[in-house]
Parts: structure tokens; sequence; C-alpha cells
């Protein structure tokens, strides 16, 4: 995938980055599958992503909202 190095790979990031503004602009919602680390999720996060799917990752913030199922975490 795209995500899953997308905080080494600056290729993958550019191409992920150009695919969240276009679905902004078109007011859709961005979701990330495979976010297996924090420093993905910091990349995703910065960049406007709305959803990020992880198996791997806890997070214990009182602002995130489950939504969908429990694999989908909302910033």
């Amino acid at each position: 995938t795209f995500i899953n190095q997308i905080d080494k790979n600056k290729a993958d990031e550019m191409y992920v980055r150009a695919l969240v503004e276009v679905a902004q602009a078109f007011g859709k919602k961005t979701i990330a599958e495979c976010v297996y680390d924090e420093a993905v999720l910091g990349v995703i996060k910065k960049m406007g992503m709305d959803y990020a799917e992880s198996t791997q990752i806890k997070v214990f913030d009182q602002d995130v909202e489950l939504r969908a199922s429990s694999k989908v975490k909302w910033f």
C-alpha cells in the first residue's frame, strides 16, 4: 500500500497527500488502511486524513471517537 511506509517514502507521501486534497475539494472523507505505527499515524493526521484503520495501534485519547467498527478510529 501507499500508507504503510508513508513516513519513509516521500513519493508515497506526495501521492497520498494529492489524493487527500482532491477528496477534500469534493467534500469526501478519506480513510487510510494498514496504519501500523505511530509515525505513519502522525503523517496522515498532518495531511488531513479523516479516518485510519489499524489493528496494531491502541488510541488512548478522549477526542477519538470510534465509528463503524472497533478498527476505525476517527481523528
